[in-house]
C-alpha cells in the first residue's frame, strides 16, 4: 500500500501512520482517552487483503513463520524501492526518446526503446500518462501491454499489431513512421 496517492488534481490520499503498528496506535489512543474506530469493511474476508490479514497471517505467525508480518513489511519496502527505481528509469528514457510535436502528439523513438524489458516499456507509458494528465482510471495492464507490443512491432516493421489503437480517455496511439510511435489525444 502506498503512503500517498493522488486521487485527482489537488486531492491526495495520505497514509501517515502506515508504518505504525495497529497495537501502538491503539495504545496511544487509549492513553489519550480516545476510542479506536474500525471501518466495518476491514473485517470482511471477501476482500483478499482482509482474508490475508485475518486468516492467513495469524496462522503463519502462530505456526512456522512468527516473523511473517515483519517479512511482508520488509518485502513491501523493497518493492517500493524497486518501483521507484523503475519509475526513475522510465522518466529518464521518456525524456531521452520522445518529443512533442506541434499538434501535441508525443512521438517516441520505438527503435531505441523496443529492446528494453517489457515491464520497463509499460512503465514508460504509465509515466507518459501521468505527465500528460491523461485519465488513468480505465487504463488496464492490457492497454499498456498493447502499447508495448506496438512499440516493439513498429520498431521491427513486422506489422504484427494494428497501426493505431484507441485507448480510454480519448487517447490514440499510432505508428507515425517506421520506428516511431505517436501518442496523443484523438480529435473526435
Amino acid at each position: 500500500m502506498a503512503a500517498s496517492r493522488e486521487l485527482r488534481d489537488g486531492v491526495a490520499l495520505l497514509r501517515p501512520l502506515l508504518a505504525v503498528s495497529r497495537g501502538l496506535v491503539r495504545e496511544y489512543l487509549q492513553s489519550c482517552g480516545q476510542c479506536w474506530r474500525e471501518d466495518a469493511t476491514n473485517s470482511d474476508v471477501r476482500y483478499a487483503r482482509n482474508f490475508l490479514r485475518h486468516d492467513i497471517l495469524p496462522r503463519c505467525e502462530s505456526g512456522p513463520y512468527p516473523a511473517a508480518a515483519a517479512s511482508l513489511v520488509r518485502l513491501g519496502s523493497q518493492a517500493a524501492v524497486t518501483a521507484a527505481a523503475l519509475r526513475s528509469a522510465a522518466e529518464h528514457l521518456l525524456d531521452a526518446h520522445s518529443q512533442r510535436h506541434a499538434d501535441g502528439t508525443i512521438v517516441l523513438t520505438a527503435q531505441k526503446l523496443a529492446g528494453l524489458d517489457r515491464h520497463l516499456l509499460a512503465e514508460i507509458f504509465v509515466t507518459l500518462w501521468c505527465r500528460e494528465g491523461w485519465p488513468q482510471r480505465d487504463m488496464t495492464a492490457r492497454h499498456y501491454l498493447q502499447l508495448v507490443a506496438m512499440t516493439v512491432s513498429s520498431a521491427d516493421t513486422a506489422g504484427l499489431t494494428p497501426p493505431a489503437i484507441d485507448l480510454p480517455g480519448a487517447v490514440r496511439a499510432r505508428v507515425v513512421s517506421p520506428g516511431m510511435l505517436g501518442v496523443g489525444c484523438r480529435s473526435e
